[in-house]
Parts: C-alpha cells; structure tokens; sequence
C-alpha cells in the first residue's frame, strides 16, 4: 500500500544527510517508505475482523489498497500519526546518536 513519500523527504534535512546524492536519498526514502507502510498495514489489519483479515489475504497489491480504502474508515489518520511516529524516532534516534557521539 502506498502514501505520499513528500512527508519523509524532509528528513534529510532534518537527520544531516542533505548531503547524500540522489539515488542515495532515493535508496533511503524506499526503505523508509517500506517501514511506515509495513507499520501502516499491521495498524489496519489489527483494527479489521478476522472475516476482513482472512478476504485480505487472498488480493493482489492493487487489490489489497481498494480494500484498505472502502473498509478502513480512518485510513488518513492512520497514515499521518504512523508517518509522524517514524519522523519523530528518526530525529529522536539522531539527536541521541549525536549526543553520544559528542561525548
């Protein structure tokens, strides 16, 4: 299932790696990507009925979003409260970093 990645792209910016070519950033963006949409996705089939969980598991991908879509009611507020939990560990998780780097 996929969001819009514009929300991540900042990040870079944000972590210090502004600096990174492009297709490092892409590289990093899909994998970030990935995280949020696997976090995403075990919100949504935790909130569906076993009944809804067991259809789920027979779609395609293309198949699996039009499901999500018609029978997760709050599927915009999942999406942005789990993009804004990884952006918030990511700059959690750096400043740490960096606080223990400059000890």
């Amino acid at each position: 299932m996929k969001f819009n990645t514009s929300s991540l792209s900042d990040l870079f910016l944000q972590l210090g790696l502004s600096n990174l070519s492009e297709e490092e950033k892409a590289n990093y963006l899909e994998e970030w990507s990935a995280i949020v949409e696997g976090r995403i996705m075990a919100r949504v089939i935790s909130g569906l009925s076993e009944e809804e969980q067991t259809s789920l598991e027979s779609l395609s991908d293309n198949e699996v979003t039009s499901f999500v879509q018609e029978h997760v009611l709050n599927l915009e507020g999942i999406v942005l409260d789990e993009v804004m939990k990884f952006r918030e560990e990511m700059i959690g998780d750096s400043q740490y970093i960096k606080g223990q780097l400059d000890k």
